[in-house]
């Protein structure tokens, strides 16, 4: 799913991952949140505390650059949720351009 450029912000993170949480089953995962400048470390909560439910997920690739807000604890969080994905054998992340580290 592409949502790069929709400037969707953490709210459209918080419906998005609300929606996820529902897709127990899903196996592959492929999101692009890139350029959206509006998502920080709420959004990444939100998309983290979504990642956890989806416990079949076996094939994650994660857009996340350029998003400005996202500071240190979205790290944090994405890291409480990858550990937790037993059956992940495939992960792509991509944080370039953010505020970790700043």
């Amino acid at each position: 799913m592409s949502l790069k450029d929709d400037k969707i912000g953490d709210s459209g993170v918080n419906y998005l991952s609300s929606a996820l949480i529902k897709l127990t089953n899903l196996a592959v995962l492929t999101l692009d949140l890139n350029n959206n400048n509006l998502i920080g470390d709420s959004g990444v909560n939100y998309l983290s505390t979504a990642l956890i439910k989806l416990t079949n997920l076996s094939c994650l690739t994660l857009e996340l650059s350029n998003n400005n807000l996202i500071g240190d604890s979205s790290v944090n969080f994405l890291s409480t949720a990858l550990i937790r994905l037993f059956n992940l054998s495939s992960l792509t992340l991509s944080l370039n351009s953010n505020s970790i580290g700043d």
